[in-house]
């Protein structure tokens, strides 16, 4: 592992201060996404909002929290944050099958309390904080699956995601010399291949020897090659192998689920 650059402040004891915060938050380091906003001379600006859904992460559980973060970071050219945030999840409790079923549709590790619906949360963050078709109809049943303070912790951690995120390319960040992962045993850094393969997995796009299947956000039906919905655990043979899966709303729970037919 290459050395670590000193961290020199900019701002005099300010960034000393922010320095200790980040060390305390991540178990005496300072990862390499934060040494670069340090040198952009973005950390000062950037840490509050992000050290508040790490420190203070209620009324989300923590597992969510890194659940969303592990999500959201699909989204991004670099698979830095997702391993990472795989990892501290992992110190949670998750197995690294439940992170890959995580990656995969979108569940929360089955251990985690009220499964269903922080699983529901997740599926419709991701489709509401993005341009597309169903955007407008997954904010309003977001709104619907959380109180309206959990709905703006999730909008905070979307939003530190996107900031952290921003740091990991141009040019990519890898993990090489990344201090963080000697925070974490020797059992877990051990389990970083697999979680680079889950994110390549996830993030290959369709493809002739990779076909996508549509499933449902709130009732995790699938839409096969019939084009028809069929609940994931009957649909066999209808839904290819190897199948890549995106994420959606049918029908049925636009309707059932009251969504206002503007938002269709």
């Amino acid at each position: 592992m290459r050395r670590q650059a000193t961290l020199r402040p900019r701002d005099g004891m300010e960034t000393d201060e922010t320095l200790d915060q980040i060390r305390d938050v991540f178990n005496g380091t300072v990862p390499n996404v934060f040494r670069r906003m340090h040198a952009s001379g973005e950390l000062e600006r950037n840490w509050p909002p992000i050290r508040a859904v790490l420190v203070e992460p209620e009324p989300l559980p923590p597992e969510v929290v890194q659940a969303l973060f592990i999500v959201l970071s699909l989204r991004c050219s670099s698979y830095y944050c997702f391993v990472l945030h795989s990892l501290t999840l992992s110190t949670q409790g998750a197995t690294q099958i439940s992170i890959g079923e995580l990656a995969r549709v979108f569940d929360m590790p089955a251990v985690t309390p009220e499964f269903d619906r922080w699983s529901r949360v997740l599926k419709l963050t991701w489709l509401s904080q993005f341009d597309g078709p169903q955007q407008h109809a997954a904010e309003y049943l977001l709104r619907r699956n959380c109180s309206d303070a959990e709905y703006q912790q999730v909008l905070r951690v979307h939003a530190a995601n996107q900031v952290i995120n921003s740091f990991t390319v141009d040019p990519e960040l890898k993990l090489d010399g990344e201090p963080m992962l000697d925070s974490f045993p020797a059992e877990l850094r051990a389990l970083v291949p697999e979680f680079v393969r889950f994110y390549m997995e996830t993030t290959s796009g369709s493809s002739p020897k990779r076909p996508v299947c549509t499933m449902c956000s709130v009732c995790r039906d699938v839409r096969a090659v019939d084009e028809q919905w069929y609940p994931l655990a009957v649909a066999g043979e209808l839904i290819p192998k190897g199948v890549l899966f995106s994420h959606g709303l049918c029908s049925g729970c636009l309707v059932s689920e009251g969504v206002p037919s503007e938002l269709h």
